[in-house]
């Protein structure tokens, strides 16, 4: 595989952190479902958590497309 084509790997692998944004995004939904404009303190420490390993991964992945 060429340069060209492990930056596109590495592109879909950003991509992929998808799925940690649908898992904050259901806690939020959840809040909102029981009427709440606020999370507790349980569910922000978990939003905090996949923040937290969000900003992990592009960092990883962006500093292997940089190293490349």
């Amino acid at each position: 595989m060429g340069k060209q084509g492990g930056v596109l790997l590495m592109k879909y692998q950003l991509i992929n952190n998808d799925s940690l944004l649908r898992e904050i995004l259901s806690v939020v939904e959840h809040a909102v479902d029981e009427g709440r404009n606020e999370l507790n303190d349980k569910e922000i420490e978990f939003v905090q958590r996949m923040t937290k390993r969000m900003v992990m991964e592009y960092k990883k992945q962006l500093s292997a497309i940089a190293s490349y």
